[in-house]
């Protein structure tokens, strides 16, 4: 078993992969901290001078929280068992991709790639060396019938070839009855064969706004610390059109000489966010499940074995909720026993009754 690819590949696009292919590097740039595209992100200032952009630029450090959330979230899928495997999967299940990756690792990194990327297609066949390649091809007809050919070929050099390199055919196999490549789409939102949605691009483009401003809010504490020549007074007559009054306007720093800033997140607004990831990582944990059960049907077909029956998925996914349970309320008599002591008052008591039974307060 092994993990072929993930949305993002090298090989000639698809017009539909083509169309994604601008979200997919934003999304690589934020997975890599912004390695070398720092300079595209920060645009130089009017007047800038070229060695206070790029003083500016090497000491705007991002964060790691995009990639660090990618991860809890993959982690959080992880959170998984499964009921019952067939007996050779089972057996290698320390080693399922000729590489040493448990079972549960291989899956958490196909989800990596799904909640990074989109989607992952994951191929269930004997593992590959790394200069060793099998092709797998579907028959309708042939000397074993209809079926699966897998052909095994190495990389050898062959100075003569223009590439310098040829292949050679090691050892070809007939899978009889096989009707399917055995290749699963593992994709989030139940995305079609070859499609996929990126479930995370809201918090790329956060990641890359926080970058940003944190760069402006450094630039400012820069500039702040050191001192600033002001000029006072006037330079020519009242009304003069000569002088001072014709000199270009002074530029102290960058175009953007402001910070964002925005009131803090109510309880509420925090509450609903998680909610909102705990509801895609609940339908993560569906498509999880899917794709375990056709990769055990994958399997079998491959190896013979009768497919375990079980009451239920194959594999089990548990997601705790991301928000903290509410916290419960005290009742009427816990309030009036805090006034009667003294720690609140009767002002705050009155104002907790009145919110209780939705009456606005009195005012004077």
């Amino acid at each position: 078993m092994t993990q072929l690819a993930s949305d993002a590949s090298p090989w000639p696009l698809h017009p539909s992969l083509a169309a994604l292919l601008p979200r997919l590097e934003l999304v690589q740039d934020c997975w890599q901290l912004l390695a070398g595209r720092r300079e595209q992100c920060l645009s130089r200032g009017e007047r800038e001078p070229e060695a206070a952009c790029q003083r500016r630029v090497e000491a705007a450090l991002p964060s790691g929280f995009f990639r660090d959330a990618l991860l809890t979230f993959a982690g959080m899928l992880a959170s998984s068992h499964w009921r019952e495997l067939p007996a050779s999967l089972q057996a290698a299940i320390s080693d399922v991709d000729g590489r040493g990756t448990d079972l549960g690792v291989f899956l958490e990194a196909a989800d990596l790639l799904v909640l990074r990327d989109g989607a992952a297609l994951v191929g269930v066949i004997p593992p590959l060396h790394p200069w060793i390649y099998r092709t797998a091809s579907l028959t309708a007809a042939g000397p074993g019938g209809s079926g699966m050919h897998l052909t095994t070929e190495a990389l050898v050099a062959d100075p003569q070839s223009t590439t310098g390199w040829r292949r050679q055919r090691l050892d070809q196999r007939h899978y009889s009855g096989i009707q399917q490549l055995p290749a699963v789409w593992y994709a989030s939102h139940g995305a079609a064969f070859g499609e996929g949605e990126l479930p995370h691009l809201g918090l790329a483009h956060q990641y890359l706004n926080h970058f940003r401003c944190q760069s402006d809010y450094q630039e400012l504490l820069y500039r702040t610390a050191l001192p600033v020549g002001v000029r006072t007074g006037v330079a020519e007559p009242l009304g003069s059109s000569t002088g001072a009054s014709q000199q270009e306007p002074w530029c102290s720093g960058p175009t953007r000489c402001w910070i964002c800033r925005r009131a803090p997140r109510t309880a509420t607004e925090i509450s609903m966010a998680a909610s909102q990831a705990y509801a895609l990582l609940q339908s993560q944990a569906i498509q999880k499940a899917s794709m375990f059960s056709s990769l055990l049907q994958h399997w079998c077909a491959i190896t013979g074995e009768l497919l375990p029956v079980q009451e239920g998925p194959a594999l089990l996914v548990e997601i705790s909720p991301l928000a903290p349970s509410p916290k419960p309320q005290p009742t009427v008599s816990e309030m009036l026993q805090l006034q009667e002591r003294g720690i609140i008052s009767e002002v705050a008591l009155r104002q907790w009754l009145g919110d209780l039974a939705g009456i606005a307060p009195a005012t004077a």
